[in-house]
């Protein structure tokens, strides 16, 4: 019963918004579907992953209704548009100056990283990222974690959309592809699949919305072999990184909704840790202040994602052979923040954005504004794994699409 009642929820949200959006495929099915089949497989007890605490799927529900009443709240009000006429050019020299520095500065620490992976494949380079304690010498720190990060991804998107609605030229094609490569060096870095994910769930996200809109039900092969390549090489990483001894679907499986275990190991522990009131949802912004303060004011203030990865970044046990550590949902930052009401503030926050930036994308139309709901959207479909929002990665690529926006649309004089 429990199962047929999720699945009748399930397909009647899909209709019920496909009137709404006009399509089955919006960001707000498609993030009800996700935490939804998530539920749904966590009944069956696969691999043993049993649900302890009941309460578990309560947190869940309260998020999915807070999060839909809110959405089609801010739906409603109406945006206006842009009077202006903005004229967008092409990705200029600008960007790929900006992409080839990046490149330069991962290059340097490539003959340190493959001398690691001789030795141990990503799995040693995951361990020897993981365990730094000189990120400086390792991966160039904040500065590549953070910074290089958001610069790779807000290139990529960009470049991505603007290939997707045909206003690229021969730079664009070349931008593409450095910042492709930028990425796949990323990932040598660190050996993690994580930023490969993100570009995959980008190229899927720009296939639906051009789908919706002009490709008239047929996806062409040259979309769907990247998706096919990037996949591959996340199946590959993923052989050397085994969770347990698990094989490879166990793997897939554990990774992507094995988080409502690890939240339900975690909700004993939640008695013993004082709220955060607001450091976690805001941890995106404020890391970057502490750092700054704790170097200027010769401060030790510790940053709102550290404290919360004393506990996340531990391995956990969610079964007697299996486990995991980081992810836990969203849920369990919203919890140690505000407690039970931190589930309808992050959920409220959340449907605020995703309504605003998918307004903005379909009243002014353009290759930022889409650029921006993309990522966005993405971003929001990660939940399932943490609070995306409190890495400074993600608000700084967020500030860069922003301010590309702003420098590079030239008014058209009427």
């Amino acid at each position: 019963m429990f199962v047929l009642l999720n699945v009748i929820f399930l397909f009647s949200q899909l209709f019920y918004y496909k009137k709404k959006f006009n399509n089955y495929l919006n960001y707000i099915s498609i993030f009800n579907s996700i935490w939804m089949v998530m539920i749904i497989l966590s009944s069956f007890n696969i691999l043993g992953t049993k649900i302890e605490n009941s309460i578990i799927y309560f947190y869940i529900y309260l998020m999915l209704i807070t999060f839909n009443i809110s959405s089609i709240f801010f739906l409603k009000i109406k945006r206006k548009k842009i009077d202006e006429k903005y004229e967008y050019k092409p990705m200029n020299y600008f960007f790929t100056i900006l992409i080839i520095l990046c490149l330069i500065v991962l290059a340097t620490k490539i003959p340190r990283i493959l001398s690691i992976f001789k030795k141990g494949g990503f799995s040693l380079i995951r361990k020897s990222y993981l365990n730094s304690s000189n990120s400086d010498s390792f991966v160039g720190g904040v500065f590549i974690t953070w910074f290089i990060n958001a610069v790779i991804i807000s290139v990529f998107t960009l470049s991505l959309v603007e290939l997707f609605n045909k206003k690229h030229n021969k730079n664009t094609i070349l931008i593409f592809v450095i910042s492709t490569i930028c990425i796949l060096i990323y990932m040598l870095l660190t050996g993690g699949r994580f930023i490969l994910f993100e570009i995959l769930l980008l190229l899927v996200l720009e296939i639906i919305i051009h789908k919706n809109k002009s490709f008239k039900n047929k996806i062409k092969i040259k979309y769907v072999l990247p998706i096919f390549i990037i996949i591959y090489i996340i199946y590959k990483i993923s052989l050397e990184r085994t969770l347990s001894g698990l094989n490879i679907l166990g793997n897939v499986y554990v990774y992507f909704f094995a988080s409502i275990n690890m939240l339900d190991k975690l909700f004993g522990d939640l008695k013993f840790h004082t709220l955060m009131h607001g450091g976690i949802l805001f941890s995106g912004l404020l890391s970057p202040m502490y750092i700054v303060i704790n170097k200027l004011f010769n401060k030790s203030l510790e940053l709102p994602l550290a404290i919360l990865n004393k506990t996340t970044s531990q391995f956990i046990w969610i079964t007697p052979t299996i486990h995991m550590n980081n992810n836990c949902t969203f849920l369990y930052a919203a919890l140690r923040d505000f407690g039970v009401v931190g589930i309808i503030i992050y959920s409220i926050f959340l449907s605020y954005i995703l309504a605003k930036v998918y307004q903005n994308f379909k009243n002014n139309n353009n290759i930022f504004n889409e650029a921006i709901y993309i990522y966005i959207f993405m971003v929001s479909m990660l939940l399932l794994f943490e609070w995306q929002f409190a890495r400074p990665n993600v608000i700084f690529t967020i500030i860069l699409l922003m301010l590309y926006e702003k420098i590079y649309r030239v008014t058209i004089k009427k």
